[in-house]
């Protein structure tokens, strides 16, 4: 409850609420990306969205520990379609370093 116009928020959701919907918005949009279509269609797509979505969501030290059930669920389905990053390999091999990188 507020106590005065000076102690009320503009916002009447709490702070952890908030932080956690920008949090969200930054996930989406980072799932947007061009660069990720290819591992988020592919067979292990919903793994690699959780498993995302988890590492960024994680309170945990070291960060991303609290993640280790669904890493490995992902990192099991990358062996079971090694066809995944077989393609992914071949698209960094398509992109030329300038030379100044080289």
């Amino acid at each position: 409850m507020c106590k005065g116009p000076d102690s009320c928020s503009v916002s009447s959701k709490p702070a952890d609420v908030e932080e956690e919907e920008q949090l969200d918005r930054r996930i989406e949009q980072a799932l947007e990306c061009p660069c990720v279509d290819d591992l988020k269609s592919g067979p292990c797509g919903e793994l690699f969205v959780t498993t995302f979505t988890c590492y960024h969501k994680s309170r945990a030290e070291p960060k991303g520990c609290d993640c280790l059930t669904v890493s490995l669920a992902f990192a099991d389905c990358l062996r079971r379609h090694p066809e995944v990053l077989d393609d992914l390999h071949k698209a960094d091999e398509g992109l030329a370093l300038p030379s100044a990188a080289r």
